[in-house]
Formats: C-alpha cells, sequence, structure tokens
C-alpha cells in the first residue's frame, strides 16, 4: 500500500510539473517572480565570472563592459568569448545552479540565428526548444524556463560563428505557491483514500 501511495505520489508531481512548464521564447517579459537577479554590473571587463549566487558559471563565460567586443548591451553582462587572444569562443555553453531551481530567464543576443535552450535535472534533459535570436533590441526579449524543476541550462547558437552574450539572470530557487498547493492537495487527497482502504479492508 505504502508503494502504491508513494508511486501515486511521484505521478502526481511529475502531472504538475508538466502541466506548468513553458519555455520562455522571446517573451516581452521574464518570470512572474523571482528569488534573485543578477545584473553582472560588478564584474571587471575581461573576467571570468565564476560562482554567483549558487551559478555557477565557472571560466567559460566572460564579462564584457557595454558595447564593447561585439555586445549590445547597455550595461556590463556575460558573453562565451573573450576580447582579447588565448579567450576563444565556446559552444555550446552551460549556466549550472548549484540548487534544483524552478525557473530561469535572462536576455539573450546572438547573431541572428536560431538558438537552441535545453534544461536539465541531474544530467536528464526535462525541457528544450529553439527560440529566434538576433544582436537587436537585447533587453527587450526574454529567453529560460519556468514551472519545472532543474540544474543546469544548456545555450547552443549553432552558427559557426556561435557568439552568445546574456544578462539580467532572474532565478526562482522555490517553488511557485500555487504548485506547492496543488501538491499539498494531492498529498491529503492520497492520505485519506490509503486511510478508506485500511478500514475496510480491517472491516
Amino acid at each position: 500500500m505504502r508503494r502504491l501511495v508513494t508511486s501515486a505520489v511521484l505521478v502526481l508531481l511529475l502531472g504538475i510539473s508538466d502541466a506548468s512548464a513553458q519555455a520562455i521564447n522571446r517573451r516581452s517579459s521574464g518570470l512572474g517572480s523571482s528569488t534573485f537577479t543578477l545584473d553582472f554590473n560588478s564584474l571587471s571587463s575581461g573576467t571570468a565570472p565564476g560562482i554567483i549566487s549558487g551559478v555557477n558559471f565557472g571560466g567559460l563565460w566572460t564579462a564584457n563592459l557595454a558595447f564593447t567586443c561585439g555586445g549590445t548591451f547597455s550595461t556590463t553582462s556575460l558573453y562565451n568569448f573573450g576580447c582579447v587572444t588565448g579567450q576563444p569562443l565556446t559552444n555550446p555553453i552551460s549556466i549550472l545552479f548549484s540548487q534544483v531551481v524552478y525557473g530561469a530567464a535572462f536576455n539573450m543576443i546572438t547573431n541572428a540565428s536560431t538558438s537552441i535552450f535545453t534544461a536539465y535535472l541531474n544530467g536528464a534533459i526535462v525541457g528544450t526548444f529553439s527560440g529566434t535570436t538576433n544582436l537587436t533590441t537585447p533587453e527587450q526579449f526574454w529567453y529560460g524556463f519556468e514551472g519545472l524543476a532543474f540544474d543546469r541550462i544548456d545555450l547552443n547558437e549553432p552558427l559557426s560563428n556561435g557568439a552568445i552574450g546574456i544578462d539580467n539572470l532572474q532565478v526562482l530557487a522555490t517553488p511557485e505557491p500555487a504548485t506547492v498547493g496543488l501538491v499539498a492537495t494531492g498529498l491529503v487527497a492520497l492520505a485519506g483514500a490509503a486511510r478508506l482502504r485500511r478500514r475496510r479492508n480491517n472491516a
């Protein structure tokens, strides 16, 4: 019986995740709510950002000042290449989270192309989509995922010159209250069903 209830809970959680999950694809707004936002303005130009607030950019990203190194963001932002020799372009590139998150959205620029966005949880793909990206109006459009659990996002801009820049990374580190409420309701219902079955079996 316990195994049956556990299986039902997992099915419920997966169903809620699938039902509420959605790609943020060239949207005019980011997340509805976020735990924090990284704007990268405190970084020095040409440096690797490392880990910021539990988000790991490692040495694959380089901070660049506004309107430099081919970028069109109006503030300091991150790129998958550097402005000096010895900092080659890396593509695809990852954003790694030190804990499971439930949403992430960011502004992104590339050479005009169709970019691929992929979310992972423990190495397994949990969401993917392709979206139009370019160099125009960089702070106007948002990309990312919400309504599902993940710990990594890969960005792939498939042109031979696959230059990528991001800014204003919003992160949601806890589930949305509506999702938590649905899960709680489901758990109560499952517990009630189990109690009813025990009573019937004991009668």
